[in-house]
């Protein structure tokens, strides 16, 4: 029977690669022997990308526990999620890898976060030899979704799986509310900083005020510093928005859904690294109508004007009219969710995803 040793990072930490995670962590697998190796750096998302001390020590601890299991028997094969595009979590990957490669015979890397290459180009000569070193002779690389295959290329690993992002349909347990009334809701959901789009909202929504009476913004999600936080609530009053938009901060469990069941429109201006936001997801899921960005991999999970519309980066007018066509069109917003839902049973259910991850983890081992 083979062995596999899962280096993860799962829940309670603050965003969906935690979440998949957990679902890898808890499947099982009869042809194979799991252990998990909790990867616990950060306990706020404040502490995400940033050095401490207390990072190091535990560091040394889970690099401990990987030693001690190749000690009571031979790992065949040993997964780890490479972080961010951040000098400091690369600098850690770079250690991870180096040390735990001799004791696996073969190495998967999930690349959940995305621009990790871009940061490897803007490396020194000495760190990209390093780096090139480190992540040498990898078996498998698992991407999720097909854009993000030309993220790994630099890393030359011998094959590249593309497994998307899954998650458990509970929608068919969830008393929506009936969507249509003469209030369009807006839900946002995600850590409000500037690269997930929430500026980019904002002026959204006051160019939205002066066209339309009746529409709300609820906008979900953990503020990432008092100096962001500051500023929202700033713009919210100097443009005298609070009679539109809300700020429910982070909602879980049964608060999350009933947000998701009120909305009429999910919206995610991102421009950031991450790979495939799982918030999309739970708005296809939904059926709920998408405006998000044509960003990264992003047009690999929303058909421009099919589950919704797909908005430059930063472009706040464009984003309004994307909006503005679904506040005003009640029939295209439930057309748009349907196919969402549509597609988010066909292709990205937490069952699809885990049968992926276990044929890729197959080949890898062999099997």
């Amino acid at each position: 029977m083979s062995k596999i040793v899962v280096m993860a990072q799962t829940p309670p930490p603050f965003h969906g690669q935690s979440i998949m995670q957990q679902y890898l962590v808890d499947q099982q697998w009869t042809w194979c022997e799991k252990e998990h190796v909790r990867l616990n750096y950060s306990d706020r998302v404040k502490e995400i990308g940033g050095f401490s001390f207390s990072k190091v020590t535990r560091l040394f601890r889970i690099l401990q526990l990987v030693w001690h299991s190749y000690r009571k028997k031979k790992i065949d094969v040993l997964y780890y999620p490479p972080a961010g595009p951040h000098r400091v979590p690369l600098y850690r990957d770079i250690i991870t890898l180096m040390f735990v490669k001799r004791f696996s015979s073969k190495v998967v890397l999930h690349f959940h976060a995305g621009g990790l290459s871009e940061l490897i180009h803007r490396l020194n000569k000495v760190e990209r030899i390093i780096a090139r070193r480190a992540f040498k002779n990898i078996d498998t690389a698992i991407v999720l979704l097909p854009w993000l295959k030309t993220e790994v290329e630099w890393f030359s690993p011998r094959k590249v799986v593309v497994v998307p992002n899954g998650i458990r349909d509970i929608a068919a347990d969830l008393s929506f509310t009936e969507r249509g009334d003469d209030v369009a809701t807006i839900l946002f959901v995600g850590n409000l900083n500037n690269e997930k789009g929430i500026f980019v909202l904002l002026e959204a929504v006051v160019r939205l005020k002066k066209e339309y009476d009746s529409f709300k913004v609820r906008v979900m999600g953990d503020i990432r510093s008092n100096e962001v936080g500051t500023k929202i609530k700033k713009f919210i009053e100097q443009n005298d928005l609070a009679e539109h938009l809300i700020l429910l901060g982070p909602l879980s469990g049964k608060e999350k859904w009933e947000e998701f069941s009120r909305a009429d429109i999910f919206c995610l201006p991102t421009y950031a690294t991450e790979a495939m936001p799982v918030s999309i997801l739970e708005a296809m899921m939904c059926s709920l109508p998408v405006v998000t960005t044509a960003w990264r991999a992003i047009p690999d999970m929303i058909t421009d004007g099919k589950e919704g519309f797909l908005v430059k980066i930063r472009d706040e007018e464009m984003l309004a009219t994307a909006l503005s066509k679904l506040i005003e069109n009640r029939a295209m917003r439930v057309e748009m969710g349907k196919a969402g839902r549509e597609k988010f049973l066909s292709s990205f259910t937490i069952d699809k995803h885990l049968s992926g991850m276990e044929a890729a983890f197959k080949k890898a081992a062999g099997i």
